[in-house]
């Protein structure tokens, strides 16, 4: 977090984007945290409901049909209420879904509670990253979000690891009451510390006509291939990142062990790598323009898938060998994530809130389509995992090739 508050000047400001910075980048974090702490617990989660592990699985489903409905609510209703109001009401509705599985231990009751944390969490994407938007430009933003992007990468690298140990040493019930502090936290920064980054309030018009405004906007923004293509570049690869952990998940429990403590261990390190091809990014930011990263990041990642599909249409599953082609993978992802983000945002720079949610609700939608195969072939041979995730990066491919193109004038 230092090194973020070194990019900063030291006057009034400063401390405003501070705050700002560091408030976005706690609720990133958590984002992250209470998507995957459960992940080592998906067992006990089974277990303790009597359900199977594939429906246990639906919790992260619901967790991102959440942050995927709920985007566009943060751009709508951002043109007219402000950035802060909408990050107190997201840390709010994530407090109250991290508090009520506590005293209501049901099944049901849980994936509601999991659908009311998305809704809470996704404030972040859509609201939070707006505000980056309002007070960097488009250089300087991409290298604060390829650094956010490892920092919120690296803090909850423990997260599944932290998860596995608390499931096997106490019960995973013990992390709902740690989720619930965290959430609270969180809540009481955003309320006395949030600053208005920029009010979009429409006081000369009704409510309804700035509704209506926009979502016409929506429209406009959503169909501009400036806006839509970078916005699909992560918006894939995480539709990959999402394809494994629900694949791995289920083979793993299935297959090869049963030590949550384990199964935390590994996704801690893969989430290792990601934070390394972040940092990655932001080195090469000095030297590179952003193009010339995210074309590099996806053929690395081409390669990666193609061996991969080689490899598994020969050789039986291997735990080690997956988990070293997925830390690969990632590795790449975390490089093309804040550049394809950063463009994406400053394509319409008048309409942050907009695109900040479109945004996320395409990302989100990807990890709910990843989330939702990944289960529909977690019994499957893994080929048909290797052979999705190279589909999607191909597609990836086709889109960074038009990005290019669709801003030559600014690739320089």
């Amino acid at each position: 977090m230092y090194t973020l508050y070194k990019k900063f000047n030291s006057d009034y400001v400063y401390r405003n984007k501070c705050v700002v910075v560091f408030i976005v980048t706690l609720a990133s974090i958590l984002e992250s945290i209470i998507c995957t702490i459960f992940i080592p617990s998906t067992k006990s989660i089974a277990h303790s409901f009597n359900i199977s592990i594939q429906e246990a699985e639906r919790s992260f489903t619901w967790y991102n049909n959440a942050l995927f409905f709920s985007a566009p609510f943060y751009g709508i209703f951002g043109s007219f209420l402000g950035r802060r109001t909408l990050m107190v009401i997201g840390s709010l509705l994530l407090f109250l879904g991290s508090l009520i599985p506590i005293f209501f231990l049901h099944s049901n009751v849980f994936f509601i509670a999991r659908l009311l944390q998305g809704f809470g969490a996704c404030a972040a994407g859509a609201v939070g990253w707006a505000s980056i938007q309002d007070i960097f430009d488009l250089k300087k933003s991409a290298s604060i979000m390829s650094l956010m992007g490892a920092i919120i990468t690296l803090v909850p690298l423990c997260a599944p690891l932290l998860g596995g140990y608390i499931d096997i040493t106490y019960s995973w019930t013990v992390l709902l009451k740690l989720v619930s502090l965290l959430t609270l936290l969180y809540l009481i920064f955003t309320l006395f510390l949030f600053p208005e980054t920029k009010i979009d309030k429409k006081i000369d018009i009704s409510i309804k006509e700035s509704i209506v405004n926009s979502i016409i906007q929506y429209k406009f923004i959503l169909f501009n291939n400036k806006f839509i293509v970078p916005s699909l570049i992560f918006s894939f690869s995480y539709i990959c990142e999402w394809l494994f952990i629900s694949f791995f998940t289920v083979y793993y429990y299935e297959y090869q062990s049963s030590s949550p403590e384990c199964l935390g261990f590994y996704f801690s390190i893969l989430m290792l790598f990601y934070v390394i091809g972040a940092s990655i990014a932001n080195v090469m930011l000095k030297k590179k323009n952003i193009f010339y990263i995210i074309n590099f990041s996806v053929n690395l990642m081409i390669i990666i898938c193609f061996i991969r599909v080689v490899y598994d249409s020969i050789f039986e599953f291997n735990i080690i060998v997956c988990l070293i082609f997925q830390s690969l993978f990632l590795l790449s992802s975390g490089m093309i994530f804040g550049p394809s983000s950063a463009i994406a945002l400053k394509s319409f720079p008048n309409f942050t809130s907009v695109t900040s949610s479109l945004r996320t609700t395409l990302l989100m939608l990807g990890g709910a389509i990843g989330a939702w195969l990944g289960s529909i072939i977690s019994l499957m041979p893994i080929i048909v995992f290797s052979g999705l995730c190279l589909f999607f990066i191909l597609i990836v491919k086709i889109l960074t090739k038009l990005n290019y193109e669709l801003n030559t004038s600014i690739a320089e």
